[in-house]
């Protein structure tokens, strides 16, 4: 019997697949607790019609973040800090400060730090744009 699976289940199928299972499996364990319902044409026709717009969804979000990476690519962003007698940084900055930075600018990525940056400099950084694109761009930090 073909069923549609409306929620995961381990080993058998996932969410929203479509697939033959026993007949007796689906009429006495999946069917009566909710996990699948009986594949009807129609069913089909709608299940397909939801994954093809799930990928035009998809791909219309890596359109988008490939602008985004394309726009941000190579943009350098100025932090003006105090710093102490020998040169470090009072505090540092972090994937929020870059973040928020990126945001007044109207750009959105995520920052992808190892660590906080305590010293002056330019330092190189990749911002994750979403759907796995990165683009690289520069931080400026400047004594204030």
């Amino acid at each position: 019997m073909k069923v549609i699976f409306l929620k995961d289940v381990r080993g058998v199928g996932r969410k929203n697949e479509l697939k033959e299972v026993p007949d007796g499996y689906a009429r006495n364990f999946l069917i009566p607790k909710n996990l699948a319902k009986h594949a009807l044409v129609k069913d089909v026709n709608s299940l397909a019609q939801k994954e093809s717009d799930a990928a035009a969804h998809k791909k219309n979000l890596k359109e988008k973040a490939e602008a985004t990476a394309a726009t941000i690519k190579g943009k350098t962003f100025t932090f003006r800090m105090r710093i102490g007698e020998k040169g470090a940084l009072f505090g540092s900055i972090g994937i929020n400060d870059i973040s928020e930075k990126l945001k007044d600018a109207g750009y959105a990525g995520t920052p992808i730090l190892e660590k906080n940056i305590k010293e002056t400099g330019t330092k190189e950084i990749t911002i994750d744009c979403g759907e796995g694109v990165r683009s690289k761009i520069f931080i400026e930090i400047l004594p204030e």
